[in-house]
């Protein structure tokens, strides 16, 4: 964290500043800890209060200085919070004060959206743009969660062209069933998308493009934001976000399509994890006091690389309902899990996926290629689901993606919580 103190020159009166002292107040997720960082506490300040108050002092500030520090703070959890600077000095009359919001951010993740009030909940739904060839045995097996992508040879769909637009390399297009009863209002909804190519492969488009179109609507290109991952066989991955809330709130829930997102031009990897995919997360309005928010990132999960814990803040025994989006996680690998634990017990549960036809899943196969919305019970690479709702064991609960095996990448995180009923 990084702040500046300046004193101002405004006309040639102007003075240096004398006994020049900031303080500032860090929210209970933010935390000076040296120890966790690289970076040393400033020889100007001081901590207290276990790392959530600092105090900077300087004997003298020249007009028209600045006076910069750089804090070795770090979040014990994800929340959405306002920092506190106050500077004053000898002669000034008050104190200037600033409240700075922090984007909440941990694990991997960051807060994306979230409700200030409750009465909301979210859905999650995808589709694939890369599938099997439907007319093998061996295709429709998989499609009913035989098998899984690596297993097949997959080829691009289009199955939802644009018209009167060019294409790229690679056309591809797909539709999902987004669940948004008529009515609801629309307080974000988020578009993500991901592929893999192998080593030797190239994009067949732009990483930050796509096309979206709605019900009754006509397709308008989409511009996101895209991260990539590398993974030990040197497969490239990527996930793109975009907020496309105006476009939900404008077309509602039904037949959504999505075209020429960027896929694998080519697929030549001799040990292939073909996939390409996309979904929505939309939080609309509920009756009840639930609450919800929005997580993303793109957090890789592997057994090389074990990822850190990701800790959110939410009543203890509140009832919480997680959904994910994820990529390239397989039907027939288990070992995959998504643990819900907390900072105030070590014991963990793993949560329950559910299916396309609401069914249960395996709580050891957490990440299933299971896209609601999408017409097969496996989207052969695409998850876009929620979890059976647990009880939340602390104050600051964690959830973490964990494998033995199946390798896969986290693109979002939602979670909606109920509160405890008295």
């Amino acid at each position: 964290m990084a702040f500046a103190v300046a004193v101002q020159r405004e006309d040639d009166a102007a003075a240096d500043a004398a006994d020049v002292v900031a303080r500032v107040t860090l929210p209970a997720n933010l935390v000076v800890d040296p120890e966790r960082t690289s970076v040393p506490v400033p020889d100007a300040c001081t901590t207290s209060g276990g790392g959530r108050s600092v105090e900077c002092r300087w004997s003298t500030i020249a007009a028209g200085d600045v006076a910069e520090v750089l804090l070795p703070v770090t979040s014990d959890y994800s929340a959405s919070t306002v920092v506190r600077i106050e500077a004053s000095a000898t002669g000034v009359d008050k104190p200037v004060v600033e409240s700075v919001p922090v984007i909440g951010r941990s694990g991997g993740l960051a807060e994306r959206f979230s409700t200030a009030t409750g009465g909301w909940t979210v859905t999650e739904s995808g589709a694939a743009v890369l599938s099997c060839d439907a007319q093998t045995d061996a295709c429709r097996k998989a499609l009913a969660g035989g098998a899984d992508n690596n297993s097949q040879k997959m080829q691009p769909i289009d199955e939802a062209p644009p018209e009167g637009v060019a294409r790229t390399k690679v056309p591809v297009s797909s539709s999902t069933t987004l669940t948004v009863p008529a009515g609801r209002e629309v307080a974000f909804a988020g578009l993500y998308w991901s592929a893999v190519r192998g080593p030797s492969d190239s994009w067949s488009g732009a990483l930050n493009h796509a096309l979206l179109r709605g019900p009754g609507g006509a397709y308008v290109p989409v511009a996101g934001t895209a991260t990539q991952r590398t993974d030990d066989k040197k497969r490239s991955y990527y996930s793109s976000f975009a907020d496309v809330t105006t476009l939900v709130q404008a077309r509602g829930g039904g037949t959504w399509s999505l075209a020429d997102m960027a896929v694998s031009a080519t697929r030549t990897d001799v040990d292939p994890t073909y996939y390409g995919g996309w979904a929505l997360v939309v939080v609309y309005s509920a009756p009840g006091d639930s609450r919800v928010t929005v997580y993303d990132g793109g957090l890789w999960v592997g057994t090389n690389a074990p990822p850190p814990a990701f800790r959110f803040a939410a009543p203890a025994g509140s009832t919480a309902r997680v959904g994910v989006v994820g990529w390239e996680g397989d039907r027939g690998l288990t070992g995959d899990r998504m643990r819900l634990g907390g900072l105030c017990t070590s014991a963990t549960t793993s949560l329950t996926p559910l299916r396309v036809d609401g069914g249960y899943g395996d709580p050891s196969n957490a990440f299933d290629s299971t896209a609601s919305g999408w017409r097969s019970s496996s989207s052969l690479g695409i998850d876009a689901k929620g979890f059976v709702p647990a009880t939340l064991p602390c104050d600051v609960s964690s959830l973490t993606p964990s494998t033995s095996g199946d390798q896969y990448l986290v693109g979002a995180i939602t979670l909606r919580s109920e509160p405890v009923v008295p």
